[in-house]
C-alpha cells in the first residue's frame, strides 16, 4: 500500500501505481495539505482501483449498533 511522503511543512504528496485487469497502467499522483486528507485518499482509491467496495471509516465509527440492526431488519430481513 502507497504511504504519503512529507514535501514540505505542510504537503504531503501520495503516488499511486497500479495495474488494472485490462493491462492498463493506473497513475495517481496528488499532493494534499494533510496526512490524513492523504491517507484518506489512498484508502478510497486503492479500494475503487482494486474492486472493493469502500467504507468510510468515520461514518463506521459514528454508527450504533441499534441503526446497524434496524438497517439489516429494513434491508436484508423483508426479502427473507
Amino acid at each position: 500500500m502507497p504511504k504519503p511522503i512529507e514535501r514540505g511543512p505542510n504537503s504531503w504528496q501520495i503516488k499511486i501505481r497500479r495495474k488494472l485487469p485490462d493491462g492498463a497502467v493506473s497513475n495517481i499522483n496528488r499532493t494534499f495539505d494533510t496526512r490524513e486528507e492523504a491517507q484518506s485518499f489512498i484508502d478510497i482509491t486503492v479500494g475503487r482501483v482494486a474492486g472493493y467496495e469502500v467504507i468510510d471509516k468515520k461514518v463506521e465509527r459514528s454508527t450504533s449498533l441499534r441503526q446497524i440492526l434496524e438497517r439489516f431488519r429494513d434491508e436484508i430481513t423483508i426479502k427473507k
